[in-house]
């Protein structure tokens, strides 16, 4: 499935959400990007710093989310069902690490297993120096997901103080 921005679907639609699933973020461009999951509670806060999934914390305490470096990105392993209760969202974000805008990029990736994917190019941006690109989410019980694709003025700082 290729998916656009604002594009809301069940997971269990696509994926066996009882299995690790592989989420996958690129971005080309000239510019240094940082890659993060930030998992949140019910009042979208990061109200555990443990579940700031990044460079330098590359796993949750059970390892329910594992990330891992590649080129141009990170990819990261999440065991949705193995998720304290506390955790109802991930949020999945790149930013850019010293000078410049996502403007200026070429392209942004964003998969979902091998099933859902979504691209966007600088074209898609302003002036963000970070984008929220997707969202997993617990809604009534049942894990959904958001293509989100949006970004933040102040990049990850920016992305810190609203999480």
């Amino acid at each position: 499935m290729i998916a656009e921005r604002g594009t809301r679907d069940k997971l269990e639609k696509y994926f066996d959400t009882n299995r690790p699933l592989k989420i996958t973020l690129l971005v080309e461009g000239s510019a240094v990007y940082d890659f993060c999951c930030f998992g949140v509670d019910k009042d979208e806060k990061l109200s555990d710093d443990r579940y700031m999934i990044f460079y330098n914390q590359l796993a949750s305490p059970a390892s329910e989310i594992i990330g891992a470096t590649i080129p141009s990105g990170m990819e990261f392993s999440v065991k949705l069902d193995d998720l304290p209760q506390t955790i109802d969202k991930l949020v999945f974000t790149a930013s850019i690490d010293g000078a410049g805008t996502m403007r200026e990029i070429s392209r942004h990736k964003i998969s979902i297993g091998d099933k859902i994917s979504a691209e966007f190019g600088g074209a898609d941006f302003e002036q963000e120096k970070a984008i929220t690109s997707l969202e997993i989410y617990r809604k009534g019980g049942i894990w959904r997901f958001n293509v989100v694709a949006r970004g933040f003025n102040g990049g990850l700082d920016a992305l810190l103080a609203f999480y």
